[in-house]
């Protein structure tokens, strides 16, 4: 159980939470499936989901608002996450980042994902924000509804499941080792 004070700095009596499990390494694909290119990091979680699983990784789909996703991060050793970009570069794109603090996220990431930075801000103040490494998919504007990606989408979705399953079975590897 944690308890904070309402200026959210800890006091005296403040106890963060113990660990209840074994850290592991959390996938985090953002995204509405149902908004085409700009679903695209559900997509790579979904992609993810057929492949062998990953001993240590865990997978979560967060659409809407990523904030729900908060929950997820007890307990994680790395965070992966996932989400489109219209940052300007061509469709398809994929871009990976280890930022390391919140002026350094990815530009451009999609405006219905009212959530990202919050969550992130959110678990470093809780003392839940393990190393973080972010991935985007370049897409277009928008399109209509529909759960279909566009063949630039869909070609940099597979190369970012690739690039992802790679990372988090060293992370993992890693994990078990430490």
């Amino acid at each position: 159980m944690l308890y904070l004070d309402a200026t959210l700095v800890g006091e005296a009596y403040a106890r963060l939470r113990q660990g209840t499990g074994a850290a592991r390494v959390l996938i985090l694909g953002l995204g509405n499936i149902r908004r085409g290119d700009d679903g695209a990091g559900a997509h790579v979680i979904r992609r993810l989901r057929l492949e062998p699983p990953i001993p240590g990784v865990e997978l979560h789909e967060a659409a809407g608002h990523a904030l729900r996703a908060l929950p997820a991060l007890n307990d994680v050793r790395a965070l992966i996450v996932v989400d489109a970009a219209r940052d300007l570069l061509p469709a398809g794109t994929v871009n990976y980042r280890q930022p390391e603090g919140f002026h350094d996220l990815p530009r451009g990431l999609c405006g219905n994902r009212l959530g990202v930075r919050e969550l992130l801000r959110t678990a470093a103040l809780l003392g839940r924000l393990p190393p973080l490494h972010f991935f985007t998919i370049s897409i277009l504007a928008p399109t209509a509804v529909t759960t279909v990606l566009t063949s630039a989408t869909a070609a940099g979705v597979a190369v970012a499941t690739c690039m992802i399953h790679g990372l988090a079975s060293r992370l993992a590897a890693r994990n078990v080792a430490a």
